[in-house]
């Protein structure tokens, strides 16, 4: 029995470090199990879900006013053609009603009598969005309807030429005079008379029944402002049931 215990030390010892382990183990567990469970009972886990919402703003032009711009015209009317020398033909609401609003030399409403101001206000945001194609280069400057006297302009090769012209009642042109600092007359391929010449023979021809004359060599910018100063006045005074 000695000897067999000799020979077998190392096994009982091994099997009793094993036991010990096994046993040290399971104390071990269930001291961390206790704890854990200790934890759990005192703390409170809070988990938060974070939602995120995108809100795509999406921008429609839309004209609910059903406002539309018909066209743009010149203002021939005697009365007001001095302040307001353009006029843009409109229609809006749901019955399309037409309207007809005159503009100044900067294209700004200056009038537009029984025409809602939302509707103004939204057509003059567009006549601002794209400027209406006029020549400013040429125009009236102003009208004495007492004396039937009537002013216009027209931009020539370097400044502008003015022709002050006197009208019957009937509107037809009576007399007329030429304010014109052209060059055309100085050495160059012109042959024609000294400054105001060409001025003259475009106002001589229109009242002689000519409203296109030919341009005149060697003064062609002068003929060529001239030439839309003639078909200006030529507009206005059929208007007017003249000339």
């Amino acid at each position: 029995m000695k000897n067999y215990f000799q020979k077998h030390v190392l096994a009982y010892l091994l099997l009793l470090v094993l036991v010990g382990l096994f046993v040290l183990g399971g104390v071990y567990s269930n001291f961390n199990q206790a704890q854990l469970d200790d934890f759990l009972a005192t703390t409170t886990v809070t988990t938060t879900t974070v939602t995120t919402t995108t809100t795509a703003t999406t921008t429609t032009a839309t004209n609910d006013l059903n406002m539309h711009i018909v066209g743009y015209a010149r203002n021939y009317d005697v009365n007001t053609f001095i302040a307001a020398p353009y006029v843009v033909n409109i229609t809006y609401g749901t019955n399309s009603d037409p309207a007809r609003v005159t503009l100044d030399t900067s294209f700004q409403i200056v009038n537009a009598d029984g025409v809602p101001q939302d509707v103004q206000t939204l057509l003059q945001t567009s006549i601002n969005a794209g400027h209406p194609v006029f020549t400013t280069t040429v125009g009236f400057v102003s009208y004495d309807s007492e004396t039937f006297t009537l002013v216009a302009r027209t931009y020539g090769f370097h400044d502008w030429i003015t022709v002050t012209l006197v009208l019957d009642s009937s509107f037809v042109v009576q007399s007329y005079s030429v304010s014109s600092s052209e060059s055309y007359d100085e050495p160059n391929s012109y042959q024609g008379s000294p400054v105001p010449a060409v001025e003259e023979y475009f106002i001589d021809s229109y009242i002689g029944g000519d409203s296109t004359p030919d341009a005149v060599a060697g003064a062609s910018i002068t003929s060529s402002a001239m030439q839309q100063l003639v078909t200006l006045l030529d507009a206005f005074l059929q208007a007017q049931g003249g000339q």
